[in-house]
């Protein structure tokens, strides 16, 4: 009975271990069905820096992406309106926007009108 208690606990701890470990990425989806997985840098100027899995930092304008999906940490947000915002991005319904998903509300917003992005590190 204690093998089977101990072998348990063992594989309890393993499986919850694999899963704390697995590394979150974020998510480019272009406006032609393109998709990029890797890690979203920043967005200034109406575009997005952005480092891709196996391959180098890419730079895409905003207008050329239909939504954006960040999961990888927290974020620093303004919009043109000088609104700030402690959020991860997440797909909107509508192309071209994106959810704020953060701890106080959850807006949509226009994608080109964030003027700013930078992680909180």
């Amino acid at each position: 009975m204690r093998y089977y208690l101990g072998m348990l606990i063992v594989l309890l701890i393993g499986l919850s271990s694999g899963t704390q470990s697995q590394e979150l990425k974020d998510t480019l989806f272009f406006n032609n069905g393109s998709v990029f997985v890797g890690k979203v840098k920043s967005i200034g100027l109406g575009i997005i820096t952005f480092k891709p899995d196996d391959a180098n930092e890419v730079k895409v304008q905003l207008r050329k992406l239909k939504t954006v999906h960040t999961t990888s940490r927290l974020y620093r947000l303004e919009t043109v309106k000088h609104t700030v915002y402690y959020a991860n991005l997440v797909p909107d319904v509508k192309a071209g926007y994106v959810r704020l998903v953060g701890p106080v509300d959850t807006p949509s917003i226009f994608l080109r009108d964030i003027t700013g992005l930078m992680p909180l590190e």
